[in-house]
């Protein structure tokens, strides 16, 4: 059905009409009601329950505090990382950050040994005869060999990964003293 003012049968009744129908169909819902932190900050999302400070005060409160081990920082609440205190203290001081567990980066030589064969022997085996896998030779070798191949890779690597242990916090020069302190 029509609802332009032009194309609306009626005279001035259907132009009102459908000026109605296009003003009900076009009005944007109404926004949800301002909400609030418990402390007063205005919540920008609505699965929000707590805003960023509180959110990260509660961490903080939860977390033991402990001294610096020299190893590196994820600052509460954030994706920084730095190296050492001094760095996170020359950006971040006043705040509090994770100590992380520092990983080396490595793959899983078996399991990536297994996968690379199974796939070599597909590739070779693709256009062959319907059971031409069974009949491939030497498939354990090549797997010991690139399983073992990988094992000297994965020695070699000195990039490593950081995961934050946010059972723990480190105070950084200026932050509050008590950890439930907003922060």
């Amino acid at each position: 059905m029509a609802t332009s003012p032009r194309h609306f049968g009626g005279g001035d009744a259907g132009r009102a009409e459908a000026l109605r129908r296009a003003e009900a169909c076009c009005v944007p819902p109404p926004l949800p009601p301002e909400r609030r932190c418990e402390c007063g900050e205005l919540l920008r999302f609505l699965n929000q329950t707590k805003c960023g400070s509180c959110q990260d005060a509660d961490i903080v409160a939860k977390a033991t505090v402990v001294d610096y081990d020299g190893s590196p920082l994820c600052i509460v609440g954030t994706d920084t990382f730095f190296y050492d205190i001094e760095s996170a203290e020359e950006t971040h001081a006043g705040q509090w950050a994770h100590p992380c567990d520092s990983e080396l980066l490595h793959v899983d030589p078996k399991r990536l040994a297994d996968a690379l064969v199974e796939r070599a022997i597909e590739d070779m085996c693709e256009e062959a005869f319907e059971d031409a896998e069974d009949h491939v030779i030497g498939a354990e070798a090549l797997g010991e060999a690139i399983e073992a191949a990988l094992i000297a890779f994965n020695k070699a690597q000195t990039a490593s990964s950081w995961t934050p242990d946010v059972s723990k916090v480190v105070q950084l020069s200026s932050a509050p003293t008590e950890p439930g302190a907003q922060l």
